[in-house]
C-alpha cells in the first residue's frame, strides 16, 4: 500500500466511523461491500464507489436532523412572539401547538405573528382616533333642552 491509498484508506476509515452507527440494518450491506471492495483491491475508484455507498446509505439524515431542528426553533420563536400579543385569544396558541413541524411552519407562523401585531397596532390607533373624535364631536355638540 502506497501513501495515496493509505490516505484513502484513512480518510474512508473515518467517514465509515461517522456513518454506520447512523444507518439502518437494509442499508448497511451494500455499504459494508463497497468498503471491503475498497480494502481487497485499493483504488480511486473504489474508494469513490465505498464513499457513495456509504453517503447513500446515511441518506440525507444528518441534514435532515438539522433541519428539523431548525425548524422547530423557529416554530418556538414564533408561538413565543404570538403569546406576547396582547389581543390574542389564548385558546389559538393552544391550538398552535398541536400543529404539525415542517421547514416552512415557522417562517408562516412568524408571518401571522407581524399581521396579528400590525392589526393589533392599528386597531389601537383606530380606537384612539375614534376616541379623539368623539371628544370633539361631544365637545361642539349643543346641549339639548329638556322638554317639560
Amino acid at each position: 500500500m502506497n501513501a495515496h491509498t493509505q490516505s484513502l484508506a484513512h480518510a474512508l476509515l473515518s467517514r465509515a466511523v461517522h456513518v454506520f452507527p447512523t444507518i439502518t440494518e437494509e442499508a448497511l450491506d451494500p455499504a459494508l461491500a463497497a468498503v471491503d471492495t475498497f480494502v481487497a483491491a485499493p483504488s480511486p475508484a473504489s474508494y469513490l464507489v465505498a464513499v457513495r455507498a456509504l453517503r447513500t446509505a446515511s441518506g440525507t439524515r444528518p441534514r435532515h436532523t438539522v433541519a428539523v431542528r431548525l425548524s422547530t426553533q423557529r416554530v418556538a420563536r414564533a408561538r413565543g412572539t404570538l403569546a406576547t400579543l396582547p389581543r390574542l385569544d389564548p385558546s389559538l396558541l393552544v391550538g398552535l401547538q398541536d400543529l404539525p413541524v415542517d421547514s416552512r411552519a415557522g417562517a408562516r407562523l412568524h408571518a401571522l405573528a407581524c399581521l396579528l401585531g400590525t392589526w393589533t397596532e392599528l386597531a389601537g390607533r383606530a380606537e384612539a382616533a375614534s376616541a379623539s373624535l368623539r371628544k370633539q364631536f361631544d365637545a361642539h355638540t349643543p346641549a339639548k333642552k329638556k322638554r317639560r
